[in-house]
């Protein structure tokens, strides 16, 4: 689909040997003005998880975007973009954990960064809470940084055209996210951070009465 040179594409992944049978797909929003691309979803059947298929499909999404944007005599784009659940850990059994630190840890593995400014995916539903998110990059090239005017033009684009947010109401977000006093540089982070939380996962058992 095409919106004000904004597509949005579903790519999927099929089995060789039976071309009948779809492995996975993606979802990506390809903002050319922009030069970036948005990742709605991706998904891989269950019983392909772990077999390093994961990382083959997300690098060939990329190839395909970097050929895409010569057709459209575009830009190379400077990466993906997409939100990842950003947990209370707290409030989940181990079992929970340790799926939420496995989508984590494909990230890592992936050198995907995590963008260190205050985000949340708006209210789906008026009744519907904001949900707080980590904004996650995957480069193309490698890249430390971002400017506090990339920033602001990345948030800008990702409200107005996935979420639809009106001039007004972008002006009332980003100060609830206090993104106006960015500093000048922000750094991108590594999902080191957040998988070694996993070491001090623990549990609390009575010992004595």
């Amino acid at each position: 689909m095409s919106y004000n040179k904004t597509y949005i594409i579903m790519l999927g992944i099929k089995n060789v040997e039976d071309p009948s049978k779809v492995l996975g797909f993606a979802i990506i929003v390809y903002i050319i003005p922009s030069n970036f691309c948005f990742g709605s979803y991706l998904a891989i059947e269950p019983e392909y998880m772990n077999k390093g298929l994961g990382s083959i499909f997300v690098n060939e999404v990329k190839e395909y975007f970097i050929e895409l944007a010569k057709k459209f005599d575009a830009e190379k784009p400077i990466g993906f973009f997409y939100e990842i659940d950003k947990h209370d850990l707290s409030r989940y059994n181990n079992q929970d954990r340790e799926q939420i630190f496995a989508r984590y840890r494909f990230y890592n593995r992936l050198n995907q960064k995590k963008i260190d400014v205050p985000y949340f995916q708006p209210a789906l539903r008026p009744w519907l809470p904001k949900v707080p998110m980590y904004l996650m990059f995957g480069p193309f090239e490698e890249r430390k940084y971002f400017s506090k005017e990339e920033i602001l033009r990345i948030y800008t684009n990702i409200y107005t055209v996935l979420y639809h947010k009106s001039e007004k109401s972008l002006k009332k977000l980003f100060r609830r996210l206090n993104v106006v006093d960015l500093p000048n540089r922000i750094d991108l982070i590594s999902l080191d951070s957040i998988v070694q939380l996993k070491k001090y996962t623990i549990d609390i058992f009575r010992i004595s009465d």
